[in-house]
């Protein structure tokens, strides 16, 4: 929206224009003038005014059958007009006035305070109409965005289900442990996993916007974060044929950060690179302390962005090329995930690019914790494996059998329930060890499965584990007040079962989120 409006002035005396442009001259307002009827309308097609001045009696064309004719284009229809007049002693012509869209009449010799009152409250809704607009338009582009988002992720989560069902058929006729076998496990295991990730970043950017995640900031060395990323990685580079350099800064890059959240954002910018970056072609990554700030730069001679691609790529629902993207996957929330963990972080994000066909540049700052000591954790003794009883509380068939399984090849003894009260008759009559609860069960949720459970003095010692889609804060907290003692969000990996069955202590323990 411009900040200065326009206001047209009609006369067909140029020392009449000459005293209203004096009396309304403002910084706000552009003042265009017009000696004739004609003239007028020529300066209407040019120029969106908010307010028109016109006086009635002007030669050829005068004030009444120019606002006429006004009210007859679409594009002046709704400019609101003051008619300027000598005086009003004939009625007829105050009717026909109004008839063709007058909003007032002021009466020569002009009261500067009035006329200005008058055009000031006109310029007030010009300005909240122009708002309106504005926001509409936003709206509409948002809701545009959203549409084509929906089409992506409706086509994006269809995507791994035809090789993990075609797999499904091949391990169902192969020879068992193969290698027609063990290509079909790999293929299931990276497309389950490719779900699970456009998942956790549907989650993630949820819990961003409406400001649920919380970071558990300790002192971390950004120079091992951005190392082991870039290991983590290199497999991705390697495959696509492009090159990975990695420059760390020359002493500790200490930050007060979330591990695991400074590891998804270095992670997914990665990634893009390796995505974007034809066959080929180079990225480098490189962390330096400037100032106060920690920064790390992504940078490679990709295919590069357009300028307004570049202005709008942080916005959730944002999608660059679309059949760039298509053919590469992926939702387009990553940047906007990272932006939001950026900023969470007390830091902030740019990207820069010198257009299409010219790589990209990923710059984020961080706050530089200069008074950090860097801590090592100290490394845990690893124990023989433990073996457990665990009873899982789940209505999912399919997620409750496969995890069965799933935990009784680590050796541990298993059973299954598949509603509340099955559980808890269950739990009485097997004693578990720990029990993986889900809380959206039939007959009684997992909340009322965890009170039964604390209130019985045969399971007290019991340990709880809530297995849930809902991970917000109040999930968790909700969690806690029930009874549990660790939450994990669904879909777990064996491994994270395995690392807290193992670490089970034998005293109840505050609930964690795994």
């Amino acid at each position: 929206m411009s900040d200065q409006a326009k206001l047209l002035l009609v006369d067909d005396r140029p020392e009449n224009l000459l005293a209203l442009e004096a009396l309304l001259r403002r910084s706000d307002a552009q003042i265009l003038k017009a000696e004739s009827g004609k003239r007028a309308l020529e300066l209407l097609l040019e120029h969106e005014v908010a307010l028109a001045l016109i006086d009635v009696q002007m030669p050829e064309l005068d004030g009444f059958d120019l606002a006429e004719l006004m009210r007859n284009v679409e594009r002046t229809r709704e400019i609101p007009i003051i008619f300027v007049t000598a005086g009003l002693h004939d009625q007829d012509r105050v009717f026909k006035g109004y008839e063709t869209g007058a909003v007032d009449f002021l009466v020569k010799p002009l009261e500067p305070r009035i006329l200005a009152s008058k055009v000031n409250v006109f310029l007030q809704l010009y300005r909240q109409k122009q708002l309106l607009i504005e926001a509409n338009a936003q709206l509409l582009e948002a809701d545009r965005r959203k549409n084509e988002f929906l089409a992506v992720l409706s086509h994006e989560l269809r995507n791994p289900l035809a090789p993990i069902r075609n797999s499904l058929y091949i391990l169902d006729r192969a020879t068992p442990g193969g290698e027609q076998a063990r290509r079909a496990l790999g293929v299931i295991d990276r497309q389950a996993m490719q779900l699970t990730n456009l998942v956790d970043d549907l989650l993630d950017v949820t819990r961003i916007t409406r400001n649920k995640i919380r970071l558990q900031k300790q002192r971390l060395d950004l120079n091992q974060i951005v190392h082991r990323a870039a290991e983590d990685n290199r497999t991705f580079f390697e495959r696509n044929e492009v090159q990975l350099t990695c420059e760390l800064a020359p002493a500790s890059a200490p930050v007060n950060a979330d591990a695991t959240r400074v590891a998804q954002m270095v992670g997914n910018l990665l990634q893009n690179a390796a995505k974007f970056t034809p066959r080929g072609g180079h990225a480098h990554i490189s962390v330096a302390t400037e100032a106060a700030d920690v920064v790390v730069r992504v940078v490679d001679n990709g295919v590069g962005m357009a300028p307004e691609t570049v202005l709008r790529l942080f916005q959730p629902f944002m999608q660059a090329d679309q059949s760039l993207d298509r053919s590469k996957g992926g939702l387009g929330l990553g940047l906007a995930l990272i932006k939001g963990l950026v900023e969470m972080h007390g830091g902030t994000i740019q990207a820069q690019s010198d257009g299409l066909g010219k790589g990209s540049a990923f710059v984020v700052r961080l706050p530089l914790d200069a008074e950090a000591a860097l801590e090592k954790p100290a490394e845990r003794a690893r124990g023989p494996r433990i073996c457990r009883r665990v009873l899982i509380i789940e209505d999912n068939l399919d997620a409750a059998e496969s995890l069965r399984e799933a935990l009784e090849l680590g050796a541990h003894e298993v059973e299954v329930a598949h509603s509340g009260p099955d559980g808890l008759e269950k739990a009485r009559s097997f004693r578990p060890d720990v029990v993986l609860c889900d809380i959206g069960l039939p007959g009684m949720d997992g909340y009322e499965v965890a009170r039964a459970v604390r209130q019985d003095p045969a399971l007290r010692s019991t340990f709880l584990v809530a297995l849930s889609g809902y991970a917000l804060p109040e999930d968790l907290e909700k969690a806690a007040a029930a009874g549990f003692q660790h939450h994990l969000a669904k879909p777990p990996s064996v491994d994270t079962l395995e690392r807290v069955l193992s670490e089970l202590l034998e005293t109840p323990q505050p609930m964690r989120l795994g």
